[in-house]
């Protein structure tokens, strides 16, 4: 199955494409200027999210989710915002949508972001230094994995 993990966050969204056999395909990260007003944020990343979609024959998306937090504020509502732009672009542009939802604390652990980068760059022999896109590809890795001996329910449309 070809991956899209996705990554939301109030200013940047990191993103890879991974193939059934674990290489990369594409990744990268959507960056938004800090000025910019929050529905042009949302606007702009559902425009890039489709395109993204038209480029490649992705089968299942899998996106780090929202889990409780303690005191809501900007990023946080920002986030679950842009987590669901990430659902129903996916939705919308897959014939049978498989869509999942992973917690940070699921995939990650309590792992830093030095640490997540550093693991990324040394499996794919890359040199990122965007914490966004590693963690999205860190997250391909993780649900590729975990869906081979454990798998996880597809979220519900609409949800």
């Amino acid at each position: 199955m070809m991956i899209l993990a996705l990554d939301p966050a109030s200013k940047k969204t990191g993103w890879c494409v991974m193939l059934p056999n674990g290489d990369l395909q594409d990744f990268g990260c959507f960056s938004y200027p800090n000025k910019m007003e929050l529905n042009q944020r949302l606007h702009n990343l559902r425009f890039d999210l489709c395109l993204l979609m038209k480029k490649h024959p992705i089968e299942t998306v899998v996106i780090e989710d929202l889990e409780p937090r303690r005191g809501a504020n900007w990023g946080v509502g920002f986030y679950a915002q842009a987590v669901g732009v990430c659902k129903a672009v996916a939705w919308t542009y897959m014939d049978s949508p498989q869509v999942y939802g992973v917690g940070v604390q699921t995939w990650k652990g309590s792992g830093r972001k030095k640490d997540t980068i550093q693991a990324v760059n040394m499996l794919y022999d890359l040199a990122l230094k965007d914490d966004n896109t590693a963690d999205a590809i860190g997250l391909a890795v993780w649900f590729q994995k975990r869906m081979e001996y454990n798998p996880l329910p597809p979220l519900a449309e609409m949800e």
